[in-house]
């Protein structure tokens, strides 16, 4: 009797750990078709790269000198493996110095805290609002602005911004 109870509470807990999800250290990368490129040479050589190859040069980067957007029309605009095939040719490309498959990067918006913004580090200027003094500046805000609560902006004026 002991025995299965002992073999039941070692299953229940083996099972447990099993289903627990592990946590991952790092989303894993979407990779698109576009490669970030490096040729010190000039625009020339980049598009005499990209033609040997097979990409299209979408030109330079932004204000980046000499660094080109690659793409490949024969690649997935998503996929979750970096293509092998096309990072050999560049690598192997002595004209390339540098190059990365560019991949999607997760944001996160970064706005006011909203409920769990802590007004404890601005204590000194609400010091006339009593023990609560978020709750007394929100209430403040909305009665002499007209400022929803989700739009916690100082600026008066920030409803007449219309045009922004």
């Amino acid at each position: 009797m002991i025995f299965r109870v002992t073999l039941l509470v070692v299953c229940a807990l083996l099972a447990g750990a099993r289903s627990e999800p592990r946590p991952r250290s790092r989303p894993v990368p979407i990779y698109s078709n576009q490669f970030a490129v490096y040729v010190p040479s000039g625009p020339e050589t980049a598009d005499e790269i990209a033609q040997e190859h097979g990409f299209d040069n979408h030109g330079q980067i932004g204000a980046l000198k000499n660094y080109y957007l690659f793409s490949h029309k024969r690649l997935h605009k998503r996929s979750l493996t970096a293509s092998e095939p096309h990072h050999k040719a560049l690598r192997d490309e002595p004209r390339v110095h540098w190059f990365q498959q560019q991949h999607e990067k997760k944001r996160k918006k970064r706005d006011f805290g909203g409920a769990s913004y802590a007004f404890t580090d601005y204590q000194p200027f609400y010091h006339g609002f009593g023990p609560r003094p978020r709750q007394a500046a929100l209430f403040h805000r909305q009665r002499n602005r007209g400022v929803p609560l989700q739009n916690l902006f100082t600026d008066p004026l920030f409803k007449e911004q219309w045009y922004l």
